[in-house]
């Protein structure tokens, strides 16, 4: 039995509306959820983050790769020394310069520039065209009085990015003055900004910088990448940083049109978002009328049928509903039987019963009034009870209700009255008791015939 209940439970209008909302409230949240964190990590920039770390790694490919200065800068101070000693012009072509000039180069360096603290600067390499001044740079790190293993730099000029490593020459005999200063320059080719462009996915634009700005440090293999951040023109700034927040100007610009396409990615959202609401509130409506309206209006109908003719109530969708037009068929019949039963009893009683309210219209008459008056209950109800009835001997039947209606009372008397609209001789000696009913706002009058007419 319990089982059964519960299966009824479960298949209940109640339990699926519930069902459904709950379902609806889910799908709903999980839509709105997803396209939101769609729409942030779009503002965010959240896929230019995941970039902005693979070009912190490429950065650092090209710096510790391609030019592997933990390598390059620690040779012994007398292969600098032996290097700058070649000032001469005439002494380039010797096999001892383009042995060294060899192995440097094996480094990937394009040029090699030697500034001695007694001669100009000195272009070691067969580019002497560089566009890059290396003078100035070296000038400037040997105004810095830091004379650490190595000062590294990124510049960009003439819309090329170079890197410029620079370090001091010392001799052997003093390891604190420096006797001169060695510059390497390498072109950042295009190699590295196809590789940058295609993880931006966008065109690739380097930013000329004021080099007197640049910050130079000397611990090279603790540098690493961050992103920095979004100025107004919504282009991404990189940059290299060291672990003592020392940093190297190292800026690409993103030319990308954000603000465009963050407008067309919140339009297709709002559309897309727009669209499934809709789609759900017709889902919606579409069940409401499947499984509430539809089962109402079927009901109605099924209701308004004739409640003599009343046929079984059929809707196979829903157990309950068919459960619940059982009960009502079941207490129709009840109650047909129950009417049928009085409608009897009241056949079978020979006093005259009449109901008035306190206008003195009747309300009700039983089948023995009916009869008695000579007309159909449908004529009756409603006409003033002294237009009904003559009076022959006793009180009008205005004196009975007033005895009710005006002092609260109940009346009971013996008298001789007769239907006016009665054809036949209609006239009866009756005791005649009056009551209130329902709190007064009714009086039920009981006609008790002693000596009855022929027509009763």
């Amino acid at each position: 039995m319990k089982i059964k209940k519960a299966s009824r439970l479960n298949s209940s209008i109640e339990f699926r509306l519930t069902a459904i909302f709950i379902g609806l409230f889910i799908v709903i949240s999980i839509i709105f959820s997803s396209m939101s964190t769609i729409l942030a990590n779009k503002i965010t920039k959240g896929k230019d983050l995941n970039h902005t770390q693979q070009l912190s790694e490429l950065a650092l490919n090209v710096i510790s790769l391609k030019y592997d200065t933990s390598i390059q800068f620690t040779l012994d101070y007398s292969y600098w020394s032996e290097l700058a000693s070649y000032t001469n012009r005439s002494h380039r072509d010797t096999a001892t310069y383009k042995r060294l000039l060899h192995h440097l180069l094996d480094y990937g360096f394009e040029s090699i520039s030697v500034y001695s603290k007694n001669e100009d600067l000195l272009f070691l390499t067969a580019q002497p065209d560089t566009v890059l001044e290396i003078h100035q740079h070296i000038n400037n790190f040997a105004n810095l009085n830091n004379y650490g293993d190595l000062d590294f730099q990124i510049v960009v000029e003439s819309e090329k990015m170079y890197v410029i490593a620079t370090r001091a020459i010392f001799n052997e005999e003093n390891l604190f003055q420096p006797t001169g200063f060695i510059a390497f320059t390498k072109h950042i080719d295009n190699f590295f900004i196809d590789d940058v462009s295609s993880i931006i996915g966008s065109k690739l634009e380097l930013i000329p910088e004021d080099n007197s700005a640049a910050v130079s440090f000397t611990e090279l293999p603790s540098i690493k990448g961050i992103f920095e951040d979004i100025d107004d023109s919504n282009n991404a700034t990189f940059r290299l940083i060291a672990n003592n927040e020392k940093t190297i100007p190292f800026k690409l610009q993103l030319q990308r049109p954000h603000s465009d396409f963050i407008t067309k990615e919140l339009l297709t959202l709002i559309v897309f978002e727009i669209a499934i609401v809709i789609i759900l509130v017709l889902f919606f409506f579409l069940i409401l009328k499947n499984y509430v309206t539809k089962p109402i209006v079927q009901m109605n109908q099924w209701l308004s049928n004739d409640p003599s003719n009343l046929e079984p109530f059929q809707y196979p969708y829903d157990d309950e509903l068919s459960s619940l037009a059982q009960n009502i068929e079941s207490n129709h019949v009840s109650l047909m039987d129950s009417l049928q039963f009085n409608q009897d009893l009241l056949n079978a009683i020979s006093d005259i019963i009449i109901t008035t309210d306190e206008h003195l219209n009747i309300t009700y008459c039983n089948p023995a009034a009916h009869n008695w008056l000579g007309k159909t209950p449908h004529y009756i109800t409603g006409q003033p009870i002294d237009f009904l009835l003559q009076v022959i001997k006793g009180d009008t039947p205005s004196y009975w209700f007033a005895k009710v209606f005006n002092e609260n009372q109940s009346y009971s008397s013996v008298c001789t009255i007769k239907s006016v609209l009665s054809e036949s001789d209609s006239t009866i000696t009756a005791n005649i008791t009056v009551k209130p009913i329902e709190h007064g706002k009714r009086a039920v009058a009981i006609i008790k015939p002693t000596v009855k007419s022929e027509t009763l």
